[in-house]
């Protein structure tokens, strides 16, 4: 299994509603790959709720996030370096590449 989808077929109360709630019809995606060696890492996630938490107002909950382009780097590298890739590779994704 490489994911899961899911919609809230009714409503979530926690603690009798006390605590919060979750609407019916909320939705959810969780989506997982093996990016290299075995290794599986988290690439899509997506969660679109409404509710309530504890004595809040109502909100909604739309979040999406959208991991890709994984690479390995060489068993020899240290963190510093590791570091230095990461910080050089966010750089150039804000500008685009």
């Amino acid at each position: 299994m490489d994911g899961l989808d899911g919609t809230l077929t009714s409503a979530v109360q926690f603690w009798g509603g006390v605590l919060g709630y979750l609407d019916q019809g909320g939705t959810f995606v969780f989506r997982q790959k093996d990016v290299g060696a075995g290794h599986w890492e988290m690439t899509d996630i997506s969660v679109q709720m409404n509710g309530k938490a504890l004595f809040l107002k109502t909100s909604a909950v739309r979040e999406k996030e959208i991991h890709s382009d994984f690479r390995q780097l060489p068993e020899t590298t240290t963190l510093k370096q590791a570091a230095n890739f990461l910080e050089a590779n966010d750089g150039a994704r804000e500008a685009g590449y």
